[in-house]
Protein backbone atom coordinates (compact mmCIF):
# COMPACT_ATOMS: atom_id res chain seq x y z
CA UNK A 1 0.00 0.00 0.00
CA UNK A 2 2.53 2.20 0.93
CA UNK A 3 4.51 1.89 -2.57
CA UNK A 4 1.60 1.96 -4.32
CA UNK A 5 0.69 5.66 -2.71
CA UNK A 6 4.88 6.49 -2.99
CA UNK A 7 4.21 5.80 -7.14
CA UNK A 8 0.96 7.71 -7.08
CA UNK A 9 2.98 10.46 -5.21
CA UNK A 10 5.61 10.78 -7.78
CA UNK A 11 3.11 10.71 -10.76
CA UNK A 12 1.51 13.40 -9.17
CA UNK A 13 4.60 15.69 -8.42
CA UNK A 14 5.93 15.04 -11.96
CA UNK A 15 2.62 15.88 -13.43
CA UNK A 16 2.92 18.92 -11.79
CA UNK A 17 6.43 19.36 -12.73
CA UNK A 18 5.28 18.63 -16.53
CA UNK A 19 2.44 21.42 -16.14
CA UNK A 20 4.64 23.43 -14.57
CA UNK A 21 7.57 23.96 -17.16
CA UNK A 22 4.53 23.87 -19.90
CA UNK A 23 3.14 27.25 -18.21
CA UNK A 24 6.65 28.58 -17.97
CA UNK A 25 7.56 27.58 -21.37
CA UNK A 26 4.50 29.36 -23.01
CA UNK A 27 4.94 32.10 -20.81
CA UNK A 28 8.07 32.53 -22.37
CA UNK A 29 7.30 32.25 -25.87
CA UNK A 30 3.85 34.12 -26.01
CA UNK A 31 5.75 36.94 -23.54
CA UNK A 32 8.34 37.13 -25.71
CA UNK A 33 6.48 37.82 -28.95
CA UNK A 34 3.94 39.65 -27.29
CA UNK A 35 6.72 42.39 -26.52
CA UNK A 36 8.33 42.42 -29.19
CA UNK A 37 5.22 43.21 -31.72
CA UNK A 38 3.60 45.94 -28.54
CA UNK A 39 6.81 47.60 -27.32
CA UNK A 40 7.21 50.94 -28.98
CA UNK A 41 5.01 49.87 -32.04
CA UNK A 42 2.42 51.35 -33.46
CA UNK A 43 -1.42 49.67 -33.07
CA UNK A 44 -1.12 48.04 -29.98
CA UNK A 45 -4.57 46.63 -29.92
CA UNK A 46 -4.08 44.79 -33.11
CA UNK A 47 -0.64 43.70 -32.32
CA UNK A 48 -1.96 41.81 -28.92
CA UNK A 49 -3.89 39.03 -30.92
CA UNK A 50 -1.81 39.31 -33.69
CA UNK A 51 1.39 38.16 -31.53
CA UNK A 52 -0.93 35.48 -29.39
CA UNK A 53 -1.72 34.24 -32.99
CA UNK A 54 1.87 34.23 -34.67
CA UNK A 55 3.62 32.25 -31.80
CA UNK A 56 0.20 29.65 -31.67
CA UNK A 57 0.68 29.14 -35.25
CA UNK A 58 4.53 28.65 -34.55
CA UNK A 59 4.55 26.92 -31.61
CA UNK A 60 1.75 24.27 -32.41
CA UNK A 61 0.06 24.20 -35.60
CA UNK A 62 3.01 24.27 -38.02
CA UNK A 63 5.15 21.40 -36.01
CA UNK A 64 1.70 19.58 -35.45
CA UNK A 65 0.94 20.13 -38.84
CA UNK A 66 4.26 18.31 -39.59
CA UNK A 67 3.64 15.13 -38.01
CA UNK A 68 0.10 14.54 -37.87
CA UNK A 69 -0.45 16.40 -41.47
CA UNK A 70 -2.10 19.40 -41.87
CA UNK A 71 -6.08 18.28 -41.83
CA UNK A 72 -5.67 16.29 -38.44
CA UNK A 73 -8.44 17.02 -36.02
CA UNK A 74 -6.79 17.89 -33.31
CA UNK A 75 -5.68 21.08 -35.07
CA UNK A 76 -9.26 22.38 -35.33
CA UNK A 77 -9.08 24.07 -31.95
CA UNK A 78 -5.61 25.92 -32.47
CA UNK A 79 -6.45 27.13 -35.98
CA UNK A 80 -9.69 28.47 -34.38
CA UNK A 81 -7.79 30.62 -32.18
CA UNK A 82 -5.48 31.25 -34.47
CA UNK A 83 -8.10 32.53 -37.10
CA UNK A 84 -10.38 34.61 -34.67
CA UNK A 85 -7.30 36.09 -33.02
CA UNK A 86 -5.89 37.06 -36.40
CA UNK A 87 -9.16 38.37 -37.85
CA UNK A 88 -9.56 40.84 -34.78
CA UNK A 89 -6.37 42.05 -35.64
CA UNK A 90 -7.14 43.18 -38.86
CA UNK A 91 -9.75 44.31 -38.07
CA UNK A 92 -8.23 46.69 -35.66
CA UNK A 93 -5.48 47.64 -38.50
CA UNK A 94 -5.86 50.22 -40.85
CA UNK A 95 -6.66 48.37 -44.12
CA UNK A 96 -4.06 50.88 -46.49
CA UNK A 97 -1.51 50.06 -44.34
CA UNK A 98 0.81 47.52 -45.66
CA UNK A 99 1.71 45.90 -42.59
CA UNK A 100 -1.57 44.62 -42.87
CA UNK A 101 -0.75 42.45 -45.73
CA UNK A 102 2.98 41.39 -43.64
CA UNK A 103 0.76 39.87 -41.05
CA UNK A 104 -0.80 37.39 -42.89
CA UNK A 105 2.75 36.39 -44.35
CA UNK A 106 4.08 35.70 -41.11
CA UNK A 107 0.92 33.12 -40.38
CA UNK A 108 -0.33 31.62 -43.41
CA UNK A 109 2.49 32.25 -46.09
CA UNK A 110 5.02 30.38 -43.29
CA UNK A 111 2.73 27.48 -42.72
CA UNK A 112 1.97 27.23 -46.20
CA UNK A 113 6.01 27.21 -46.57
CA UNK A 114 6.52 24.64 -43.91
CA UNK A 115 3.78 22.56 -44.44
CA UNK A 116 2.45 22.45 -47.89
CA UNK A 117 5.29 23.54 -50.02
CA UNK A 118 7.53 21.18 -47.92
CA UNK A 119 5.24 18.42 -48.76
CA UNK A 120 4.83 19.32 -52.37
CA UNK A 121 8.24 19.66 -53.31
CA UNK A 122 8.99 15.87 -51.77
CA UNK A 123 6.31 14.75 -54.34
CA UNK A 124 7.74 16.67 -57.11
CA UNK A 125 10.95 14.66 -56.41
CA UNK A 126 8.90 11.75 -56.17
CA UNK A 127 9.75 10.83 -52.58
CA UNK A 128 5.92 10.39 -51.52
CA UNK A 129 2.31 11.12 -52.92
CA UNK A 130 -0.53 13.78 -52.39
CA UNK A 131 -4.06 12.15 -52.25
CA UNK A 132 -6.45 14.59 -53.95
CA UNK A 133 -7.47 16.54 -50.44
CA UNK A 134 -4.08 17.58 -50.21
CA UNK A 135 -3.77 18.59 -53.79
CA UNK A 136 -6.73 20.77 -53.88
CA UNK A 137 -5.60 21.84 -50.44
CA UNK A 138 -2.45 22.94 -51.75
CA UNK A 139 -3.86 24.79 -55.01
CA UNK A 140 -6.71 26.91 -52.77
CA UNK A 141 -3.34 27.89 -50.63
CA UNK A 142 -1.81 28.92 -53.27
CA UNK A 143 -4.69 31.04 -54.90
CA UNK A 144 -4.52 32.99 -51.06
CA UNK A 145 -0.84 33.72 -51.55
CA UNK A 146 -1.69 34.80 -55.45
CA UNK A 147 -4.72 37.40 -54.08
CA UNK A 148 -2.62 38.52 -51.07
CA UNK A 149 0.46 39.08 -53.57
CA UNK A 150 -1.74 41.47 -55.55
CA UNK A 151 -3.32 43.27 -52.68
CA UNK A 152 0.42 43.48 -51.50
CA UNK A 153 1.42 45.51 -54.81
CA UNK A 154 -1.06 48.13 -54.20
CA UNK A 155 0.26 48.98 -50.60
CA UNK A 156 2.85 51.41 -50.20
CA UNK A 157 2.29 53.73 -46.94
CA UNK A 158 3.76 51.60 -43.33
CA UNK A 159 3.60 52.81 -39.93
CA UNK A 160 5.76 50.57 -38.10
CA UNK A 161 9.33 51.46 -39.52
CA UNK A 162 10.80 48.61 -38.13
CA UNK A 163 9.34 46.23 -40.44
CA UNK A 164 9.14 48.61 -43.42
CA UNK A 165 12.65 47.47 -43.92
CA UNK A 166 11.25 44.16 -45.20
CA UNK A 167 9.05 45.55 -47.60
CA UNK A 168 10.56 43.61 -50.30
CA UNK A 169 11.78 40.54 -48.73
CA UNK A 170 8.21 39.52 -47.57
CA UNK A 171 6.96 41.32 -51.90
CA UNK A 172 9.30 38.64 -52.86
CA UNK A 173 8.17 35.54 -51.23
CA UNK A 174 5.00 36.23 -51.95
CA UNK A 175 5.83 36.04 -55.31
CA UNK A 176 8.62 33.10 -55.44
CA UNK A 177 5.88 31.29 -53.26
CA UNK A 178 3.06 31.25 -55.90
CA UNK A 179 5.32 30.41 -58.98
CA UNK A 180 7.95 28.26 -57.40
CA UNK A 181 5.86 24.77 -57.42
CA UNK A 182 2.19 25.62 -58.38
CA UNK A 183 3.05 25.12 -62.17
CA UNK A 184 5.22 21.98 -61.76
CA UNK A 185 2.68 20.58 -58.99
CA UNK A 186 -0.29 21.47 -61.18
CA UNK A 187 1.22 19.37 -64.30
CA UNK A 188 2.70 16.70 -62.30
CA UNK A 189 -0.53 15.77 -60.75
CA UNK A 190 -2.25 15.24 -64.11
CA UNK A 191 0.76 13.15 -65.62
CA UNK A 192 2.28 15.06 -67.09
CA UNK A 193 6.37 13.42 -67.78
CA UNK A 194 9.18 15.35 -66.25
CA UNK A 195 11.82 14.13 -68.47
CA UNK A 196 9.57 15.96 -71.47
CA UNK A 197 11.04 19.73 -72.08
CA UNK A 198 7.59 21.13 -72.32
CA UNK A 199 6.59 19.37 -68.95
CA UNK A 200 4.17 22.38 -67.69
CA UNK A 201 1.85 21.41 -70.77
CA UNK A 202 -1.25 20.97 -68.72
CA UNK A 203 -0.27 23.98 -66.84
CA UNK A 204 -0.62 25.83 -70.08
CA UNK A 205 -3.49 23.82 -71.35
CA UNK A 206 -5.43 26.37 -68.41
CA UNK A 207 -5.98 29.71 -69.66
CA UNK A 208 -6.69 31.01 -66.12
CA UNK A 209 -3.82 29.68 -64.73
CA UNK A 210 -1.69 31.17 -67.77
CA UNK A 211 -3.44 34.54 -67.23
CA UNK A 212 -2.90 34.92 -63.82
CA UNK A 213 0.70 33.81 -64.45
CA UNK A 214 1.06 36.43 -66.86
CA UNK A 215 -0.62 39.09 -64.43
CA UNK A 216 1.65 37.58 -61.60
CA UNK A 217 4.86 38.89 -63.66
CA UNK A 218 3.64 41.98 -64.85
CA UNK A 219 3.04 42.66 -61.01
CA UNK A 220 6.21 42.11 -59.76
CA UNK A 221 7.92 43.96 -62.49
CA UNK A 222 6.19 47.06 -61.63
CA UNK A 223 6.23 47.16 -58.29
CA UNK A 224 10.00 46.90 -58.45
CA UNK A 225 9.77 49.67 -60.61
CA UNK A 226 8.14 51.65 -58.43
CA UNK A 227 10.34 51.26 -54.84
CA UNK A 228 13.17 51.97 -57.78
CA UNK A 229 11.07 55.29 -58.52
CA UNK A 230 10.93 55.45 -54.45
CA UNK A 231 14.72 54.93 -53.72
CA UNK A 232 12.97 52.20 -51.75
CA UNK A 233 15.41 51.29 -48.80
CA UNK A 234 13.97 47.80 -48.44
CA UNK A 235 14.79 47.53 -52.36
CA UNK A 236 18.20 48.87 -52.19
CA UNK A 237 19.67 46.68 -49.63
CA UNK A 238 18.20 43.73 -50.38
CA UNK A 239 19.56 44.36 -53.69
CA UNK A 240 23.33 44.72 -52.01
CA UNK A 241 22.38 41.68 -49.90
CA UNK A 242 23.21 37.83 -50.51
CA UNK A 243 19.51 36.81 -52.62
CA UNK A 244 19.83 39.84 -54.76
CA UNK A 245 19.69 36.84 -57.67
CA UNK A 246 16.53 35.85 -56.67
CA UNK A 247 14.77 38.76 -58.30
CA UNK A 248 15.67 37.85 -61.52
CA UNK A 249 15.80 33.95 -60.92
CA UNK A 250 11.96 34.59 -59.92
CA UNK A 251 11.37 36.40 -63.16
CA UNK A 252 13.25 33.85 -64.98
CA UNK A 253 11.10 30.87 -64.13
CA UNK A 254 8.07 32.43 -64.30
CA UNK A 255 8.76 34.24 -67.83
CA UNK A 256 10.37 30.67 -69.12
CA UNK A 257 7.22 28.97 -68.41
CA UNK A 258 5.25 31.44 -70.31
CA UNK A 259 7.64 31.92 -73.24
CA UNK A 260 8.61 28.39 -73.33
CA UNK A 261 4.97 27.16 -73.79
CA UNK A 262 4.44 30.22 -76.96
CA UNK A 263 7.12 28.84 -78.35
CA UNK A 264 6.46 25.50 -78.22
CA UNK A 265 2.59 25.95 -79.46
CA UNK A 266 3.79 27.83 -82.27
CA UNK A 267 2.60 31.27 -81.42
CA UNK A 268 4.25 34.08 -82.28
CA UNK A 269 5.77 35.84 -79.25
CA UNK A 270 8.78 37.20 -80.23
CA UNK A 271 8.04 40.77 -79.71
CA UNK A 272 6.25 39.86 -76.54
CA UNK A 273 7.07 41.64 -73.41
CA UNK A 274 7.77 38.42 -71.42
CA UNK A 275 10.48 37.15 -74.05
CA UNK A 276 12.42 40.21 -73.09
CA UNK A 277 11.73 39.76 -69.35
CA UNK A 278 13.44 36.46 -69.55
CA UNK A 279 16.31 37.43 -71.51
CA UNK A 280 16.92 40.74 -69.04
CA UNK A 281 16.64 37.94 -66.07
CA UNK A 282 19.07 35.49 -67.96
CA UNK A 283 21.62 38.83 -67.92
CA UNK A 284 20.47 40.06 -64.21
CA UNK A 285 21.43 36.43 -62.98
CA UNK A 286 25.00 36.47 -64.75
CA UNK A 287 25.58 40.31 -63.56
CA UNK A 288 24.47 39.95 -60.24
CA UNK A 289 26.52 36.67 -59.24
CA UNK A 290 29.86 37.74 -60.88
CA UNK A 291 29.25 41.31 -59.45
CA UNK A 292 27.88 40.86 -55.62
CA UNK A 293 30.20 39.93 -53.18
CA UNK A 294 27.68 39.09 -50.84
CA UNK A 295 25.81 36.21 -52.30
CA UNK A 296 27.82 32.63 -51.41
CA UNK A 297 29.43 31.10 -53.72
CA UNK A 298 26.65 27.72 -53.14
CA UNK A 299 23.96 30.96 -54.66
CA UNK A 300 26.46 31.32 -57.61
CA UNK A 301 27.13 27.85 -57.88
CA UNK A 302 23.24 27.34 -57.90
CA UNK A 303 22.62 29.81 -60.45
CA UNK A 304 25.05 29.00 -63.01
CA UNK A 305 23.33 25.06 -62.97
CA UNK A 306 20.33 26.52 -63.48
CA UNK A 307 21.22 28.64 -66.58
CA UNK A 308 22.29 25.15 -68.21
CA UNK A 309 19.27 23.20 -66.80
CA UNK A 310 17.68 21.67 -69.88
CA UNK A 311 14.74 23.73 -70.30
CA UNK A 312 17.09 26.87 -70.36
CA UNK A 313 19.42 25.20 -72.67
CA UNK A 314 16.84 24.81 -75.08
CA UNK A 315 14.63 27.95 -74.98
CA UNK A 316 17.45 29.63 -75.10
CA UNK A 317 18.57 28.22 -78.17
CA UNK A 318 14.99 27.90 -79.52
CA UNK A 319 14.84 31.67 -79.14
CA UNK A 320 18.04 32.57 -80.76
CA UNK A 321 16.86 30.12 -83.62
CA UNK A 322 13.19 31.13 -83.78
CA UNK A 323 13.45 34.77 -82.58
CA UNK A 324 17.22 36.22 -83.05
CA UNK A 325 18.17 34.07 -86.63
CA UNK A 326 21.41 33.02 -84.39
CA UNK A 327 22.64 36.41 -83.68
CA UNK A 328 21.26 36.10 -79.63
CA UNK A 329 24.76 34.89 -78.92
CA UNK A 330 26.50 38.21 -80.71
CA UNK A 331 23.86 40.43 -78.86
CA UNK A 332 24.90 39.22 -75.25
CA UNK A 333 27.41 41.74 -74.52
CA UNK A 334 25.43 44.67 -74.93
CA UNK A 335 23.76 46.36 -72.06
CA UNK A 336 21.32 44.40 -70.31
CA UNK A 337 18.51 47.35 -69.94
CA UNK A 338 18.26 47.02 -73.05
CA UNK A 339 15.28 46.04 -74.78
CA UNK A 340 14.90 42.47 -77.27
CA UNK A 341 14.84 43.97 -80.08
CA UNK A 342 17.66 46.86 -79.30
CA UNK A 343 19.98 43.95 -78.95
CA UNK A 344 19.38 42.37 -82.22
CA UNK A 345 19.12 45.47 -84.04
CA UNK A 346 22.55 46.10 -82.81
CA UNK A 347 23.51 42.44 -83.66
CA UNK A 348 22.09 42.31 -86.82
CA UNK A 349 23.72 46.16 -88.34
CA UNK A 350 26.85 44.87 -87.00
CA UNK A 351 26.46 41.68 -88.62
CA UNK A 352 25.24 43.50 -92.32
CA UNK A 353 28.91 45.53 -91.73
CA UNK A 354 30.88 42.40 -91.63
CA UNK A 355 29.29 40.76 -94.39
CA UNK A 356 30.38 43.00 -96.37
CA UNK A 357 34.05 42.92 -97.68
CA UNK A 358 36.87 45.08 -96.32
CA UNK A 359 38.07 47.48 -98.36
CA UNK A 360 42.15 46.92 -100.29
CA UNK A 361 44.76 48.35 -98.49
CA UNK A 362 45.19 50.74 -101.57
CA UNK A 363 42.25 52.62 -101.26
CA UNK A 364 42.56 53.90 -97.66
CA UNK A 365 45.78 55.56 -98.40
CA UNK A 366 43.70 57.79 -101.55
CA UNK A 367 40.42 58.32 -98.75
CA UNK A 368 40.17 62.53 -97.44
CA UNK A 369 36.98 61.98 -96.36
CA UNK A 370 35.36 58.78 -94.78
CA UNK A 371 32.38 58.04 -96.85
CA UNK A 372 29.21 57.02 -95.48
CA UNK A 373 26.64 54.96 -97.38
CA UNK A 374 22.73 54.00 -96.42
CA UNK A 375 19.67 51.43 -97.64
CA UNK A 376 16.81 49.88 -96.58
CA UNK A 377 17.23 46.28 -95.86
CA UNK A 378 13.40 44.38 -96.47
CA UNK A 379 12.20 41.62 -94.51
CA UNK A 380 13.79 38.92 -97.33
CA UNK A 381 16.89 40.32 -96.99
CA UNK A 382 16.95 42.28 -100.14
CA UNK A 383 18.11 46.13 -100.06
CA UNK A 384 16.38 49.68 -101.60
CA UNK A 385 16.90 52.87 -101.88
CA UNK A 386 21.22 52.41 -101.53
CA UNK A 387 22.90 55.89 -101.59
CA UNK A 388 25.61 58.21 -100.68
CA UNK A 389 25.29 60.34 -97.34
CA UNK A 390 28.60 61.35 -97.89
CA UNK A 391 31.37 60.89 -100.55
CA UNK A 392 34.44 60.17 -100.88
CA UNK A 393 36.51 62.51 -102.91
CA UNK A 394 37.70 59.61 -104.81
CA UNK A 395 35.32 58.15 -107.51
CA UNK A 396 36.52 54.82 -107.72
CA UNK A 397 36.64 54.52 -104.39
CA UNK A 398 32.91 55.46 -104.22
CA UNK A 399 31.97 53.24 -106.99
CA UNK A 400 34.19 50.11 -105.13
CA UNK A 401 32.05 50.47 -102.30
CA UNK A 402 28.75 50.30 -103.68
CA UNK A 403 29.83 47.19 -105.70
CA UNK A 404 30.96 45.82 -102.77
CA UNK A 405 27.47 46.85 -100.54
CA UNK A 406 25.62 44.81 -103.83
CA UNK A 407 27.81 41.80 -104.02
CA UNK A 408 26.66 41.44 -100.21
CA UNK A 409 23.04 40.88 -101.15
CA UNK A 410 21.08 39.31 -99.74
CA UNK A 411 21.95 39.86 -96.28
CA UNK A 412 20.60 37.98 -93.70
CA UNK A 413 16.47 37.80 -93.32
CA UNK A 414 15.18 40.20 -90.55
CA UNK A 415 14.35 37.88 -87.65
CA UNK A 416 11.10 37.80 -85.71
CA UNK A 417 12.08 39.61 -82.94
CA UNK A 418 11.71 42.88 -85.26
CA UNK A 419 8.47 43.34 -86.16
CA UNK A 420 8.76 45.83 -89.04
CA UNK A 421 8.94 45.08 -92.94
CA UNK A 422 11.85 47.42 -93.36
CA UNK A 423 15.16 48.29 -91.27
CA UNK A 424 17.44 51.24 -92.49
CA UNK A 425 20.91 50.90 -92.13
CA UNK A 426 23.24 53.69 -92.25
CA UNK A 427 27.35 52.26 -92.64
CA UNK A 428 30.34 54.94 -92.24
CA UNK A 429 33.60 53.18 -93.87
CA UNK A 430 36.09 54.77 -92.01
CA UNK A 431 38.57 51.66 -91.55
CA UNK A 432 40.28 49.01 -93.90
CA UNK A 433 41.17 46.26 -91.63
Amino acid sequence: MGIKNTNISRIKKNSQIIVLLFLVFNIFAYGTVLLKQTLFRPYPIAKVPYAIAITTNSTYIIPFSKFLGSNNFLLIPFKRVRDTLFDFAIDNMPEEDLETEMMWHSIYLIEYVDVYEAKAYKYYQSKSNINAEFYNDFIARSDEIYDHFLSYSTKYSMADKIKSKYRFNRFSDFFYGYIKLRPLIISQYSGDRKENINFQTSFFSNDAEVKKIKIALETYIEYIKKLEELNDKSYNDFMQGKYSHIIHYSALETASYIVLNKLISGQTSCSAKFLNSYLQSRDGITKETNSNPNISSKHVLHMQNALSWDKHKYLYNKINNSCFNGLLTKSEHINDDKSAESRYLQAYAQEVKNSIPKLPTSYCKKRKIHPVVQFTIQKNGFIKNLSFIKKSDNNELNTKILSMIKKSIPFSKLADIYPENELNIKIRFNNCD
